[in-house]
């Protein structure tokens, strides 16, 4: 299954991100939210059982967008499942840390030197996936 986090930038733009990529995707790329700013193992516990019921529900699809990634703990499950975090231009998260390989990614169409565009960002991801690289 295809996972992507993201994390940094502000809360409008990263739902805008995780709705234009569900848009891409048809019915295999789904954005699942979670609300409120609670911080804490709840968020991570959460993002773990919103992964297991995508592969196991009534109706599994093929990716899961989180657009809310506010703890380390949550970014920390999306890689363990194989995921992906990508980190939002603007302010970065002071909590998710930027780690190797992540893609650097802005709402701007066509990206901006270095930060990569949605659609960019998704079309390096499924390159990675179909070549067997996590």
């Amino acid at each position: 299954m295809l996972v992507i986090g993201l994390s940094g930038g502000t809360s409008e733009k990263r739902m805008a991100i995780a709705q234009r990529l569900e848009q891409q995707g048809g019915q295999q790329l789904k954005a699942f939210a979670i609300l409120g700013s609670r911080l804490g193992d709840g968020r991570a516990r959460t993002v773990e059982r919103a992964l297991e019921g995508a592969a196991t529900g009534r109706r599994p699809v093929q990716g899961l967008v989180f657009p809310h990634l506010l703890t380390a703990a949550e970014a920390d499950v999306v890689r363990l499942h194989g995921g992906h975090v990508w980190h939002l231009s603007g302010p970065v998260s002071g909590v998710v840390a930027i780690k190797h390989d992540e893609l650097l990614v802005t709402d701007r169409e066509g990206g901006n030197g270095r930060q990569l565009d949605p659609l960019e960002a998704l079309s390096e991801v499924l390159l990675k996936v179909q070549g067997g690289h996590p």
